[in-house]
């Protein structure tokens, strides 16, 4: 277990904060400081192929913090903006270690060099298909075309922090380059980016971590146009070379890799709004990789590693959604029937799915809400492959809630019928000869299992806070609790 000192880098960096919104008191500074715990609680089956290996429980418990800050200030005699954004979790409790993140996506300073043009020095989170901060500079420049407003950024530098949310070590150089234009009128809205950079895959998250570095260009163009009155479209297209994504667990034992060569994806929704009482929505996502593989693999304290590639994930897929809503008013009550349905289709399945939501405010009394929603999936095979469980699914949820004064209480459940394994971590380790099944890593997930929780959220004009509670329905060894507390400072406050 460790101890709860292991949360002084994340007490140190809140020492820092609270030093600059005292500092900030004084001068046109905003931002707010926000503290968080999450403890969490599960049961796992050592070996499921093997009667009496007998049960494990898996516990964690994170601090995290997140701290925003911008001020304004004058810099080499110019106008000028100092920014923020720090996010912090240590593992402080448990016996399931979690990794350590202290990430500063932003921490800036934009001088204005003109009316039109900005200059910012240090990290930022530069437009990019996948997470991109860098170090470095970016010139952003704001222009006239036609009837419409203009904004061009220009970015160079190394990449500070990586897709696996790692800090890169001060000695390594990743370089990041790229360019981004948005232009927009009242009616019409164009833009495109494009990026390189490099990147480091974690490969092995065991004594000793490895990785690879590879580079990929990434780009996207999107647009949209109001049609008429209440008629828009939207459309998005991005790709990238090549990107590796670790699922899975945050231990040394256990975790699941992605990779996709040439990965692109195109979205578009369609949305109209005839008048306030109705609303009708169509998306559309497609996504395809030339080249895809996933693995597992295992590894112990020592370092040794076992890894399993499997055939079990496609990441092409082509996703239709619609979703038709109306507004109804009943005395003192008033809500939204919503009606949706998805269709998707995968290399070697297609999913169905229908439901629909009735959500009433003020029910009864001021303030008092209920909302009830459901779906139903049907999943059958393609090309010849076997559904190997029952795809067939079922969900209902319903939610009892109340919103007054600056709180905001609900509490609920969400049925799932679907099979087993739930939300534990369940994994099978079979002779030499046979593969490694992972048949479930979602430990700590409830919101894909049948659950109940109570949440309760109060905020203020300077100070807000948390508590929310979840509990497995069907494994009562399954246990989640979140809790936080923030305040927001600035001129207004």
């Amino acid at each position: 277990m460790r101890k709860l000192k292991d949360g002084s880098c994340t007490a140190c960096y809140m020492l820092c904060a609270c030093a600059l919104l005292f500092a900030g008191s004084a001068v046109a500074a905003e931002g707010e400081l926000v503290l968080d715990y999450l403890f969490a609680k599960a049961d796992t089956v050592v070996d499921a192929a093997e009667p009496g290996s007998g049960n494990t429980t898996l516990d964690a418990g994170d601090l995290g913090a997140r701290f925003l800050y911008s001020t304004n200030l004058a810099a080499f005699g110019r106008p000028a903006k100092l920014q923020i954004d720090y996010h912090g979790r240590d593992a402080v409790v448990g016996n399931t270690r979690n990794s350590d993140l202290h990430l500063f996506y932003a921490a800036n300073l934009t001088l204005s060099l003109d009316d039109r043009s900005q200059l910012s020095v240090g990290r930022f989170l530069a437009p990019s298909v996948v997470l991109l901060p860098v170090d470095g500079v970016r010139l952003t420049r704001n222009h006239k075309l036609g009837d419409g407003q203009g904004v061009a950024q220009f970015f160079a530098g190394r990449r500070g922090v990586l897709t696996s949310r790692r800090n890169v070590a001060i000695g390594d150089f990743l370089p990041a380059i790229g360019a981004d234009w948005q232009w927009r009128n009242q009616r019409f809205s164009a833009g495109g980016s494009l990026a390189y950079s490099e990147d480091d895959a974690i490969l092995v998250k065991a004594s000793e971590e490895l990785k690879r570095r590879y580079g990929s260009m990434q780009g996207a163009v999107q647009g949209s146009v109001a049609l008429s009155r209440g008629l828009t479209v939207n459309l998005r297209v991005a790709g990238f070379e090549h990107a590796t994504v670790t699922l899975g667990p945050n231990w040394s034992e256990l975790d699941l890799d992605v990779e996709a060569l040439d990965l692109w994806h195109a979205t578009g929704m369609v949305r109209w709004r005839p008048n306030r009482d109705w609303r009708f929505r169509y998306g559309f996502h497609r996504q395809q990789a030339s080249v895809y593989r996933v693995g597992v693999q295992l590894g112990d304290e020592a370092g040794d590693l076992t890894r399993i590639r499997t055939p079990g994930f496609s990441p092409t897929f082509t996703d239709h959604r619609l979703r038709a809503e109306r507004r109804f008013r009943l005395g003192e009550s008033n809500g939204w029937v919503r009606a949706r349905a998805r269709y998707r289709e995968r290399a070697d399945r297609t999913e169905r799915r229908a439901g629909g939501e009735l959500q009433v405010s003020n029910l009864l009394v001021k303030g008092a809400s209920l909302r009830l929603a459901g779906f139903v999936d049907r999943i059958s095979g393609r090309n010849g492959n076997p559904i190997v469980l029952d795809g067939d699914r079922r969900s209902v949820i319903a939610t009892l809630g109340y919103r007054r004064a600056g709180w905001n209480v609900e509490a609920g459940a969400n049925w799932l019928d679907r099979d087993a394994p739930y939300s534990g971590r369940s994994f099978t380790l079979a002779d030499p000869d046979e593969p490694t099944n992972a048949r479930d890593q979602s430990l700590f997930v409830l919101e894909a299992q049948t659950h109940a929780f109570v949440r309760t959220f109060w905020t203020g004009r300077r100070f807000f806070a948390g508590l929310d509670l979840e509990r497995n329905l069907e494994d009562g060894g399954e246990f989640r609790a979140f809790a936080q507390f923030g305040v927001r400072f600035g001129a207004g406050r």
